[in-house]
């Protein structure tokens, strides 16, 4: 599993395109606990779902 195959599943289960981070890390997350994928194929899209979306790129959060 890839960075263009979870952003295709996460596109046909909700109908739209991930538009953060948190998004597709959520789902990828979700389909590890569901054994939809596997500890590894999960880690590496972590590392290619972070590569992707640089820390500039996302909404930070403020307190």
């Amino acid at each position: 599993m890839n960075l263009e195959t979870i952003q295709e599943l996460f596109q046909e289960k909700y109908n739209f395109k991930p538009a953060s981070l948190n998004e597709l890390l959520t789902f990828a997350r979700k389909c590890y606990i569901l054994n939809e994928i596997t500890i590894t194929e999960y880690r590496q899209l972590v590392k290619e779902i972070e590569a992707a979306y640089p820390a500039s790129d996302s909404p930070m959060v403020s307190n």
